[in-house]
């Protein structure tokens, strides 16, 4: 399947809190990614042969949106049109979706895309939603444990066991928010410092508004198609070289003690993407990594052994996994300052990665980038996908 499937285009909206602000719709959102997407790859709608959508948002009154929306953007020659939805992984889900139409030799040209609406229904039915999705609802929903709840005990461990610093959780904010003022789609530019971070309005002990990602509307859209297809196009694409799996069987409360670190899915799959590319770890230029908290960052970097652990706040610290550090990770802003529509995000991180290895990033352009790692999971880490994308060609 890999080696041959190439995304050949990218289109996204900015990240606000569209639906709480403006008069927007999900479908409006959607036609500017799709429109924008299908404009950079010269690609006509006549030529998609299946769409493959996330689940929209909780704000997305539409039931069956993926047919509806098939219809009302103008795709007239699909074939399979389906939608997926599991957590923080949607995105990845419908991505692997329309690389495997391309795979299976039902589509030369497939898009992954979605719309994610949240921002016009008040924070705690959103939290309540977000506890019934992923959380064990005979426990974890009478409680009230939310999300963010589990990673805030995930960093109150690895402050207790790794002799980490706050400053250096902190830090990973300091530099995300950095990247995300280089990036036009991101949902927050302004300044942000050390103290702005450790001294903010708390929300979950020990982590504070800048160590969460923010609620956000957005909509993205990749093309993907056969390499002859890219080939032939004369447009920049890149290559899917690696994608693989894993889930280790855990739950945020399943019963059973299991360590807070490594994520052993990230490990794994990362292991087995990696195998499938024919690359190491060393090989990757940058990083696209699923990180709704700081200390989901630093536990990853840790995973994927870019630092100690322990060090995977200082390495934000240090600037080794900064824009024009050895291994420059969410380099879009990440989750915490480009935003983080749930079901939407892993196609804003494929997104980066392909205007990156396509030289288009502007000014975040990572010199010489090749190759690139991009990470998402299903609550807490207990799954994981992990995908590697190649530079196949270039304008």
């Amino acid at each position: 399947m890999t080696g041959q499937i190439c995304i050949l285009g990218a289109g996204a909206t900015r990240i606000d809190r569209w639906q709480a602000k403006t008069d927007r719709t999900d479908l409006d959102l959607l036609d500017e990614a799709v429109r924008g997407a299908l404009e950079v790859a010269g690609v006509g709608r006549s030529a998609v042969e299946a769409l493959s959508f996330t689940t929209p948002g909780p704000g997305t009154v539409q039931r069956l949106f993926s047919s509806y929306a098939t219809a009302r953007l103008g795709f007239r020659n699909a074939g399979k049109v389906v939608e997926s939805g599991t957590g923080g992984w949607t995105g990845g889900l419908a991505f692997d979706a329309a690389a495997a139409e391309i795979a299976r030799g039902r589509a030369s040209v497939a898009l992954a895309l979605g719309v994610w609406m949240e921002t016009g229904i008040d924070t705690a039915t959103a939290m309540d939603g977000a506890i019934r999705s992923t959380g064990d609802v005979g426990y974890q929903t009478p409680s009230g444990a939310t999300p963010l709840s589990w990673y805030a005990m995930d960093a109150q461990r690895w402050l207790h066991d790794t002799g980490g610093a706050r400053a250096d959780l902190a830090a990973i904010a300091v530099k995300n928010r950095r990247h995300a003022a280089l990036n036009p789609l991101a949902q927050f530019t302004g300044d942000l410092t050390i103290p702005d971070v450790v001294n903010a309005r708390p929300v979950v002990a020990p982590m504070g508004l800048y160590d969460v990602s923010p609620r956000g509307d957005g909509a993205a859209c990749l093309i993907l198609c056969d390499r002859a297809t890219a080939e032939a196009s004369g447009q920049p694409y890149t290559v899917l070289t690696g994608s693989a799996f894993a889930h280790d069987g855990a739950f945020q409360t399943g019963g059973q003690p299991v360590p807070v670190m490594p994520y052993k899915s990230l490990a794994r799959a990362a292991a087995l993407a990696l195998e499938q590319s024919g690359q190491s770890m060393e090989d990757m230029d940058l990083f696209e990594l699923y990180a709704p908290m700081t200390v989901v960052e630093a536990i990853s970097v840790e995973t994927l052994g870019l630092a100690a652990l322990g060090q995977g706040g200082r390495a934000a610290a240090d600037g080794v996994t900064a824009f024009g550090g050895a291994h420059p990770v969410n380099v879009s802003g990440g989750l915490l300052s480009r935003g983080h529509p749930t079901g939407v995000t892993a196609l804003y991180d494929l997104m980066e990665l392909h205007l990156q290895l396509t030289g288009a990033a502007g000014g975040r352009q990572v010199r010489d980038a090749r190759h690139a790692l991009h990470a998402c999971e299903t609550g807490k880490y207990n799954g994981a996908m992990v995908n590697i994308l190649t530079a196949g060609g270039r304008a």
